[in-house]
């Protein structure tokens, strides 16, 4: 049985080679209120830019663009809890199949 460390060094290592992307991270709202020390996006967490996040169907196309490419694992940061169509982007990303039972 093949460990998880050794297929995401097989699986980043081929997509080195080949320029795939795999992974990627997506800022899903600057509306997090917790303030971290360690969050680079706390600055952002301002009225006016909170107002240019993506929409729910902005972040879709972004996922389906993600899933045609091959993406295997997508982070969503930004304090996803803190967006009310978080449910719904996560549900959006499930595998293929899963995803078009819903």
């Amino acid at each position: 049985m093949i460990q998880y460390k050794e297929l995401s060094l097989d699986v980043h290592t081929r997509a080195a080679d080949t320029r795939a992307v795999v992974d990627a991270q997506i800022e899903l709202t600057y509306g997090c209120n917790l303030h971290c020390v360690h969050c680079y996006t706390d600055c952002y967490n301002r009225p006016d830019l909170i107002k240019r996040e993506l929409s729910y169907a902005e972040v879709n196309r972004i996922l389906d663009q993600l899933a045609a490419e091959g993406c295997l694992w997508v982070c969503f940061t930004g304090a996803p809890a803190a967006r009310s169509s978080c449910g719904r982007i996560s549900w959006t990303f499930m595998p293929m199949p899963s995803r078009r039972a819903s």
